[in-house]
């Protein structure tokens, strides 16, 4: 039977409907699965942006931890000049605070702007009759450390004190030898006072410098401020531990992801949190990872939150050659903490040490026999002539501070990685579709320390800094110009009298990698305090110093006593303003030894100088209604004076120096490294004491073998050349010297001159500092705050929010619906801002795009390059083929 089709329309609409509905469907999931994955991938961008932030965020409080540590360098060295400059001289009473704008005072300044430290000479003209000689006169302007505590008969404040003249005495039968008697216990008293007065300065001042505050380096040392470490001792614990600050910021990028699970070979974060226990090595990557980890909302079953990994981008890294500034101090052995990367590796953060050559004088005073012109012009032998010498200290490689390479940026990059599925997935792999994301954030608004010292092209040594005509260095050190022509040794010229010793221009090294920066050359230190007035102005500081355009203040030698009104030097603590302000406060006739500490307390205070050019702590922000917390804690137990601790961790497993020994081996090898400064400075004291003897014996008709052997014994010299024995160079200054840098154990050794050599002194004070609970972690010190909350404020300078960031003229916090709230919202810490990650990846760039434009911007005018800065681009760019998922860059 034949089938039968039937024709109908009936049921069309249900098949459209159906198609229609499927349609429809199939294109509300397809709206539906693209919003979702647009949903998700902005949830997966804002998460890696709250990664990079935070990531930056802890980079941002690490330099702030560091910049404050370099403000305390700057402390160091403030507290060492005060002693040298202020102390040293306090028995000039020319330089005290009553005398400096007294112009009828018989103390006053001969200049009434610039400061003079040289010695009256004892001698004035229209005085003295034949023994008047006008160029016996303290040739040079440079302080010198003397200590008298008499106010009769201060020997401190007068060049060439005379001897005892010897006359033939005719009469009474055992007269002569009565006399004579009396003449010899004179002699002998005035000899020793003159030797007692020199051990007394030198002790001193190697105190100052050296010193570890508790040992004596020098038995019968006075208490004249010596109670605090040494600033060569101190300066170089505070660079280990801003060397491991460092070490903390440059903690490799884990580039193999972190993630929940540990699948695809990431990094748990549970292992990355048990990976260092003693140091936050890991806190940027923990931080940066919960931050995103977080931000991804959910529950632990999300998808994104199940999947997610952060990558940090590695910077490309410059490893740097062994001993270089950016790796001075970094042993060659030392790993970032548990990792195997080598710590002179760095990722993030380069740091440059400016380590200076600097000597300070002591006077020391030699007894000699010189010819006295009686009034009939006959000439007599004046016994115990105690003619006095500035003599130098040399301290090699003092570290001055740090700055930041300024090619090495300080950024924080991530991907982010997450595996996405949707409500509507329709793919084949149950995993999901893989999505990725890109953030870069960096520290700003701080500031490590200002580059005052410049360097030379190979990172070995330093120089003085001159850009634009300006001399960045000229107050903080001068050089000691010797003539060429001098060739013999006049009693009372500084003590070495070298050319080969000091530096003499603006283009020798006057620091830097020991050992491995050629001739050694030292300058004297000194200081700009602050801005003298309100005008903040110091270009008078800056400019060309002295004849012939020198960019570095050179203190020449005067030729006779008539030119001591003539005082040329100008800059630093030289400068009046800058020397009042320095000692403010300062009451002579109250000097005790115990308000002198206060003394030194007072002038390690924050200044409107440094407020500009370097990160400050603040204290007690919440009384000066700051919106920021207060970084300063007091920790003393005497409430009228602050203490506080600043995190800087020096020793422990984790760190560069893993116990006693290695900071020891470390600061021993520092000083091995000065040994070449050393013996230029004991080649010196050879020629001086040469010229000394062939100057008593041609020109004065008297013998000063004595006074010359009291320098260096040419008698016995084999001691010094052979670095070996010195048993007879105690009583020689260069044996003292010799023994205090390289000597032996005195407790152990007879031979020691009964000096504690510096190595021994810095193994005492690390072993008993180690003992103390706060030393492996924290640097404790005196802060000396603000009198008033406005000048608490004037030192956030880091942040200065205005009209442009929504704020009043004074950084007063302000709302369009409600009053101000009276908040300032100044800081004085580093910010955390997102950048574009472009700027870390491109290499070539057009000259005049926005992307050319300098890095490093400390310049004399604003907008400026500065001529020996002009970095314009980073040397630790990231890698582009980490980048490769994005293809080229529009943001």
């Amino acid at each position: 039977m034949r089938k039968k089709f039937l024709r109908s329309q009936r049921g069309q609409l249900s098949i459209f409907m159906a198609t229609s509905t499927l349609v429809l469907i199939a294109f509300l999931a397809f709206v539906i699965n693209v919003g979702l994955f647009v949903k998700a991938k902005i949830n997966l961008q804002n998460a890696v942006d709250a990664a990079a932030w935070s990531g930056a965020a802890v980079q941002a409080r690490q330099l702030t931890d560091i910049a404050y540590l370099n403000w305390e360098l700057r402390n160091t060295y403030k507290e060492w000049m005060y002693k040298y400059y202020v102390l040293g001289q306090i028995s000039m009473p020319k330089i005290w605070p009553t005398n400096l704008n007294n112009r009828t005072s018989r103390y006053m300044q001969p200049h009434p702007t610039n400061m003079s430290f040289r010695l009256n000479p004892f001698w004035k003209e229209g005085s003295g009759g034949n023994n008047y000689r006008p160029e016996e006169v303290d040739k040079y302007n440079a302080p010198s450390t003397c200590i008298s505590f008499k106010a009769a008969n201060n020997i401190c404040e007068t060049y060439g004190v005379p001897g005892i003249p010897r006359f033939e005495i005719v009469g009474m039968a055992g007269l002569s030898e009565h006399n004579e008697a009396f003449l010899n216990q004179i002699v002998k008293a005035k000899q020793d006072d003159c030797s007692m007065r020199t051990i007394l300065n030198f002790s001193t001042a190697i105190a100052w410098v050296y010193g570890t505050g508790t040992t004596q380096t020098i038995p019968g040392q006075p208490d004249v401020a010596t109670g605090n470490v040494g600033s060569w001792i101190q300066a170089l614990e505070l660079a280990l531990r801003i060397r491991n600050l460092e070490m903390i910021v440059n903690r490799p990028a884990i580039s193999e992801g972190i993630c929940t699970s540990g699948e695809g070979g990431c990094l748990t974060i549970t292992e990355l949190n048990n990976m260092h226990h003693k140091l936050p090595l890991d806190e940027r990557p923990v931080k940066a990872f919960l931050s995103a980890y977080r931000n991804l909302g959910g529950d632990e079953n999300n998808d994104l939150k199940q999947t997610f990994k952060l990558f940090e981008l590695p910077p490309n890294a410059v490893p740097q050659n062994a001993e270089t500034l950016s790796t001075f101090l970094i042993p060659e052995d030392a790993h970032i903490g548990n990792t195997p990367t080598l710590a002179r590796v760095k990722q993030y953060l380069d740091l440059q040490i400016i380590p200076l050559n600097l000597a300070t004088f002591f006077t020391s005073f030699v007894s000699t026999t010189k010819k006295f012109t009686t009034q009939s012009g006959s000439q007599r032998d004046a016994e115990a002539a105690c003619a006095g010498s500035k003599t130098a200290i040399p301290v090699p490689g003092y570290i001055f501070g740090f700055v930041k390479n300024p090619a090495t940026a300080t950024y924080y990059a991530v991907k982010g990685e997450a595996k996405y599925r949707g409500l509507f997935y329709p793919f084949a792999d149950p995993k999901g579709i893989t999505i990725k994301t890109y953030a870069s954030a960096k520290p700003f608004g701080g500031r490590i320390g200002p580059r005052i010292f410049g360097t030379d092209v190979n990172g070995l040594s330093v120089i003085p800094r001159t850009e634009n005509r300006q001399s960045w260095s000229a107050p903080y050190v001068s050089t000691l110009k010797v003539p060429p022509t001098v060739t013999e040794y006049t009693p009372g010229d500084p003590i070495p009298m070298d050319r080969d010793f000091w530096s003499q221009d603006d283009t020798t090294p006057i620091g830097g990698v020991p050992a491995r920066t050629g001739d050694i050359y030292f300058a004297i230190p000194n200081l700009l305090y602050d801005f003298p007035d309100n005008t903040m102005d110091i270009s008078s500081q800056l400019g060309p110093q002295g004849g012939g355009g020198r960019r570095l203040q050179g203190l020449d030698p005067i030729t006779r006593d008539t030119n001591m009104v003539e005082v040329k030097e100008s800059v630093g603590l030289y400068n009046q303003k800058q020397f009042s302000m320095f000692q403010d406060g300062l009451n002579v006739d109250q000097l005790q030894v115990a308000n002198v500490y206060d003394y030194l307390s007072k002038a390690r205070r924050p200044t409107k100088y440094e407020a500009l050019n370097y990160m400050i702590p603040t204290f007690d922000n919440e009384n000066a209604r700051l919106d920021s917390s207060s970084a300063v804690i007091n920790v003393s137990e005497d409430p009228a004076k602050i203490k506080y601790k600043l995190y800087g961790p020096i020793i422990g497993d984790e760190t560069l120096y893993r116990n006693d020994s290695k900071i020891v081996d470390i600061i021993n090898k520092h000083i091995a490294n000065n040994l070449s400064a050393i013996q230029t400075y004991m080649g010196a004291l050879k020629r001086v004491a040469q010229k000394i003897k062939a100057y008593g014996e041609t020109t004065q008709g008297g013998d000063a073998t004595a006074a010359a052997n009291m320098i260096y014994d040419l008698d016995n010299e084999q001691g010094l050349v052979g670095q070996a024995d010195i048993v007879k160079e105690c009583q020689s200054m260069a044996g003292k010297f010799w023994q205090l840098f390289v000597g032996r154990n005195r407790a152990s050794n007879p031979a020691s001159c009964n000096i504690e050599p510096i190595p021994e002194m810095v193994t005492q004070y690390v072993n008993r500092a180690s003992s103390e609970a706060d030393f492996a972690n924290y640097y404790v010190t005196s802060y000396y705050a603000p009198e008033t909350p406005d000048e608490n404020k004037k030192l956030l300078t880091a942040f200065m929010p205005g009209p442009r960031q929504g704020a009043g003229e004074n950084g007063e916090n302000l709302s369009p619906f409600l009053t101000p709230s009276g908040r300032i919202s100044r800081r004085n810490y580093y910010s955390t801002k997102l950048v574009s990650i472009k700027k870390f990846v491109e290499t070539n760039v057009p000259s005049d795009s926005y992307w050319a434009q300098s890095i490093f911007s400390n310049s004399r005018v604003f907008g400026d390059t500065p001529s020996d800065q002009n970095i314009s681009t980073d040397v630790n760019k990231l890698n582009p083929d980490d980048l490769v998922e994005f293809g080229e860059l529009y943001f």
